[in-house]
């Protein structure tokens, strides 16, 4: 759709409105639900603010390179503020918390009970368990839990650094590199899910 509407190339305020317009029917193609047409609309969101601010934040970060002078000896003993690393990370954790908070209108049923999620977000009801502990989680599945997001973590900063996993695996001895295959099968058949799972686009 982007491309029939004309996509960026007739003005900024036409690109902003084609990039709404796509964006809301990417969510109207998911369902005929408001719920919906909010998520669509408010990702299209996201994105036009994050195009129409990216001039400032990039001014704003530019203020914090160093500039003095010997800045680059500096930079290359590594001792400079790493303001690229800084500014990637806080864009991750921003992106994720804005995804979080705008996402779940597309697994609940109404705008009502997608406004009753969003305020439980950021209020947390009286008599509501508040233990670092989950309700119906223990020890054990919280630290499960962290060490399964730690191997997700590892596997991303792996690729960060131009090597894929497998890359990795198949340099490794067959002992250690069987040892891992097998910490593998062992977690699919320990934690996988046996039942059935139907894929989730096909409901749409």
């Amino acid at each position: 759709l982007y491309a029939p509407l004309g996509g960026g190339k007739k003005g900024p305020v036409r690109g902003v409105i084609n990039l709404l317009i796509i964006f809301t029917m990417s969510g109207l193609w998911h369902g005929a639900a408001w719920t919906f047409v909010l998520f669509g609309f408010t990702h299209g969101l996201l994105l036009v603010i994050g195009r129409l601010t990216l001039p400032y934040r990039n001014k704003m970060w530019a203020l914090l390179e160093p500039r003095a002078p010997g800045a680059e000896e500096v930079a290359a003993a590594g001792w400079s503020f790493p303001v690229t690393g800084v500014r990637r990370a806080i864009g991750i954790a921003f992106t994720f918390f804005l995804w979080m908070t705008c996402g779940q209108t597309f697994r609940t049923a109404s705008l009502s009970e997608a406004w009753i999620m969003t305020k439980h977000m950021w209020v947390i009801p009286e008599g509501t368990h508040t233990s670092i502990l989950i309700p119906g989680f223990d020890r054990v599945d919280l630290l499960l839990m962290g060490v399964f997001i730690a191997a997700f973590l590892l596997v991303d900063l792996l690729e960060e650094r131009g090597k894929t996993l497998d890359q990795r695996l198949a340099a490794m001895g067959l002992v250690p590199r069987w040892a891992v295959y097998l910490l593998i099968s062992l977690a699919v058949i320990l934690f996988g899910s046996y039942g059935a799972v139907p894929f989730l686009y096909f409901q749409f």
